[in-house]
């Protein structure tokens, strides 16, 4: 399976913020075997990210959509999908109810608007709130992909994204029949530039089908990288070894 990573928040365009989930949730994806194909930062505009999703759609079997859930008015991902679906938001009071209690359990009321992260797309499977921004997932039918394109949407607060991954998203890949692993070991060289290292460690892996070769230098030597994925962590492992 193929993912792409949509990160939505002008600020990580304006250079203000790393964007750290993105690095995060391709980690964890390729934990299960999926292969990231795409990393894209939108600004909060509503046909930005539109045109961002359908984009992505297009090329990936996966979207996992990060930030623009919360409650102010440059949080526009609820909107966005929903224009990308052709559907309205609508209000879910369980979603609403569980957000009112989460301000009861901090000793705090719940502000007015924060009641429109209680909206989601119609038709969209949703998961209560960790902090106060609920996630969703939809099916987008874009042209161009071969089947329903599933849209995970999660807040941006790094802590709730991480606790909603293994409550929400996992089971959303179990659905979705992603299984095995991918492994990456990595060869620590020194003493040699990049480009001779990899005449050496090129034709070695030259046969190898099974594993991907990437080259990353670093200020005290080279890194190779040997990526191979297999039906778990112990069989990645393992088509990795002859390499």
């Amino acid at each position: 399976m193929n993912a792409a990573v949509l990160s939505v928040g002008s600020e990580l365009l304006l250079g203000d913020l790393t964007d750290s989930n993105a690095t995060w949730i391709s980690a964890r994806l390729r934990e299960r075997g999926v292969r990231v194909v795409h990393h894209l930062a939108v600004a909060d505009d509503v046909d930005a990210i539109v045109g961002s999703l359908r984009w992505l759609a297009a090329r990936a079997d996966l979207v996992v959509v990060g930030g623009g859930l919360g409650p102010t008015s440059d949080d526009l991902t609820r909107e966005a999908v929903a224009a990308a679906l052709g559907v309205d938001l609508e209000l879910r009071e369980d979603l609403e109810e569980a957000i009112v209690a989460r301000f009861a359990a901090l000793g705090r009321p719940m502000a007015p608007r924060n009641r429109r992260q209680a909206f989601v797309p119609q038709g969209a499977r949703t998961a209560p709130p960790v902090g106060t921004a609920p996630a969703f997932a939809v099916d987008l039918t874009v042209e161009g992909a071969q089947r329903p394109v599933r849209v995970i949407a999660l807040p941006g607060v790094p802590w709730e994204l991480h606790e909603l991954w293994s409550t929400f998203v996992v089971p959303q890949l179990d659905e979705l029949g992603v299984t095995g692993a991918t492994v990456t070991r990595i060869v620590h060289v020194a003493g040699r530039g990049e480009s001779d290292v990899a005449s050496v460690v090129e034709p070695l892996v030259a046969d190898e089908a099974d594993v991907t070769l990437a080259f990353l230098a670093k200020q005290h030597g080279i890194q190779v990288r040997l990526t191979a994925t297999g039906r778990d962590p112990d069989d990645a492992t393992a088509r990795a070894q002859p390499a």
